[in-house]
């Protein structure tokens, strides 16, 4: 079974067994712990259903998403950053030689 996500308040959720009376089978169904928040997930017929209805978060995993490339762009630009100042270095320091030696 995957991981359980936390709610979508940052609570940790959990899964509870719900008895629909003698019978029926056990159904399943995920809620947040934090009363103030009460989020409740659909009731399934197994747990790995439950489990992968409840991390579903499609807005979530876009963002996701949409934060590790902009994170991996900033470090493509501070890459290009690092390899500017160092050329700079460079320059200044080849200028400096060059006047020492009365130029080029």
């Amino acid at each position: 079974m995957d991981e359980l996500k936390a709610c979508i308040c940052g609570t940790p959720a959990h899964i509870h067994e719900i008895s629909m009376g003698d019978n029926w089978r056990t159904r399943y169904q995920i809620w947040c712990h934090d009363k103030a928040c009460g989020f409740e997930g659909g009731i399934y017929n197994s747990t790995k259903k439950c489990v992968e209805e409840w991390n579903t978060r499609p807005i979530e995993d876009a963002l996701r998403a949409e934060l590790a490339a902009k994170d991996a762009e900033i470090a493509r630009l501070r890459g290009v950053i690092e390899k500017l100042e160092t050329d700079a270095a460079i320059n200044q320091i080849v200028d400096n030689t060059m006047k020492a030696w009365g130029g080029f």
